[in-house]
């Protein structure tokens, strides 16, 4: 009984290792695609840059809000004499969603440590109604509630990335749905209940337009297409590459501070 007992659980480990094994293959394997998952957004990025100049009512107002600025001297304070990353992102962009979830939160801590200021913008790519609402509750999050604003951030492009991968659109493509669940993982963030009742789906629309039109206009060093997540230092973009998420990483700061 014994040795039936000892062979049961050797093979449960053997098997548990076969698992572990081809999950850390399956992680690599995403990690190396990274860059076409990009490429995937170019055509919506075009159009949409298009169609940003061309909607001249929808204006940010001067001095309004349209990106998140991220450092070790707090939300929207600027450290003089670091290098300052640009990362131009869609909510609603599966790829933004992969590249976040391996290294989206080792870039956060960077720069609150104090290695780089980092600004997130908002652009209009993919634009599903879960991208408009997440945009609105981060701009409320980052004016209104600042100590909340990072793990907000993360967590919508989490949250989506879930439904993407189950290959669910009954709350990322529909307006109601998106706006209940984004004002669940706002309050879960800690947004104040006033805050939270703010969030809607057109409070962003003015900033993303401006964004969108910005960033298309660019012209930075090493830019080979226009698509998103696209991260860049001094006009410059950063390429992302790497076997392991680890690597990922260490290359990206290691360009970053390079630039």
């Amino acid at each position: 009984m014994a040795n039936k007992v000892d062979s049961t659980r050797a093979k449960a480990e053997q098997l548990r290792a076969a698992q572990a094994k081809q999950n850390a293959k399956t992680r690599n394997i995403l990690i190396a695609i990274v860059s076409a998952l990009v490429a995937i957004t170019v055509i919506a990025s075009v159009w949409v840059v298009w169609s940003a100049k061309n909607k001249e009512a929808e204006v940010a107002a001067p001095g309004q809000v349209t990106s998140f600025l991220v450092s070790k001297d707090g939300i929207g304070k600027e450290t003089p004499g670091l290098p300052t990353v640009h990362e131009y992102f869609d909510y609603s962009c599966h790829a933004c969603a992969d590249v976040d979830s391996y290294i989206g939160e080792s870039v956060t801590k960077a720069a609150m440590e104090g290695k780089y200021n980092l600004v997130l913008s908002p652009v209009t790519v993919v634009d599903m109604p879960w991208h408009r609402v997440a945009a609105h509750a981060s701009y409320l999050a980052y004016t209104e509630s600042p100590e909340n604003f990072v793990k907000l951030h993360h967590s919508l492009l989490a949250y989506f990335k879930t439904q993407f991968d189950a290959s669910d659109a009954s709350v990322i493509q529909n307006e109601a749905a998106s706006l209940e669940q984004v004002k669940k993982l706002a309050t879960e963030a800690g947004l104040p209940a006033a805050t939270v009742e703010k969030i809607s789906a057109k409070g962003a629309l003015s900033y993303l337009t401006a964004n969108s039109a910005d960033w298309g206009a660019q012209k930075p060093a090493g830019r080979e297409s226009l698509g998103t997540p696209e991260f860049q230092v001094s006009n410059k973009v950063v390429k992302l590459n790497g076997k392991s998420v680890e690597e990922l990483y260490a290359n990206f700061e290691k360009d970053v501070l390079a630039k």
